[in-house]
């Protein structure tokens, strides 16, 4: 049993360590941030086996419960940092709009509005215009639509100004939407919360008053089918495209 406990808590710690890794090569958290998560997990994960050591159910659901909570942290420190870092784009293509009807040439008006960017997003937006290579996939914080656009700029330079003023009112005719339909995500969010924290109570009190081997089987296939419809519904949001 020692070593079967051993067994789940390295496995515990190099899933942590690899989840670390993989958002330290995106290099959008902070060391600091990266740092601190990974050890509270690392000894959140010890903690936990060793007050579970006598049941290896239960040390194995409370492990990927803090694996998905570090997951979870890991995620929302990215996510307010590329949020952060799309607010600057509309500040970037304005001072290039600015910079070109002031006379400038196209790659004179770009540089001169990257100086003014941070460098976190400098960094993200300068290999864009510098290698000839980049396929038209998906940005961290550019747009769908914006990004082609920008991308076209160097083989129609008759034209730039013009794509420029239209990805501008695409993005503001976006974020005006985004802004109108986020009370409605909020609303969803939410009541999903709500009745994540009922589940979670109800699973609390079940295993308390019943105890954990009798209704082990229940507590895990719902929060399995829970998981598995919050990941539907998140897979169905982002599937769906709105016509702006």
């Amino acid at each position: 049993m020692a070593i079967i406990l051993f067994a789940i808590s390295l496995f515990g710690i190099m899933s942590a360590l690899r989840m670390l890794i993989h958002f330290r090569s995106r290099a959008l958290i902070s060391s600091q941030h990266l740092t601190k998560i990974g050890t509270g997990s690392c000894a959140l994960i010890i903690g936990v086996l060793f007050f579970c050591a006598r049941d290896l159910i239960c040390a194995s659901f409370a492990l990927m419960c803090v694996l998905f909570v570090m997951f979870f942290a890991l995620w929302f420190f990215e996510r307010r940092q590329i949020d952060a870092l799309k607010k600057e784009v509309p500040g970037f293509l304005d001072r290039w709009i600015l910079n070109m009807k002031l006379g400038k040439a196209l790659s004179a008006a770009r540089t001169a509005a990257l100086q003014d960017l941070n460098a976190r997003a400098r960094s993200l937006l300068e290999p864009l215009f510098v290698s000839q290579n980049i396929p038209h996939c998906v940005h961290l914080i550019l747009d769908e639509k914006v990004l082609p656009e920008l991308l076209e700029l160097n083989h129609s330079p008759h034209s730039a100004l013009a794509r420029l003023e239209n990805a501008r009112e695409w993005m503001r005719k976006s974020d005006d939407f985004r802004r109108k339909s986020g009370q409605a995500v909020r609303q969803t969010t939410i009541q999903a919360v709500v009745l994540l924290l009922l589940l979670i109570a109800l699973a609390v009190f079940t295993v308390q008053r019943h105890g954990w081997r009798r209704n082990s089987d229940l507590v895990l296939a719902s929060f399995v089918l829970s998981g598995l419809g919050i990941f539907t519904m998140r897979h169905l949001a982002r599937k769906r495209r709105w016509n702006i």
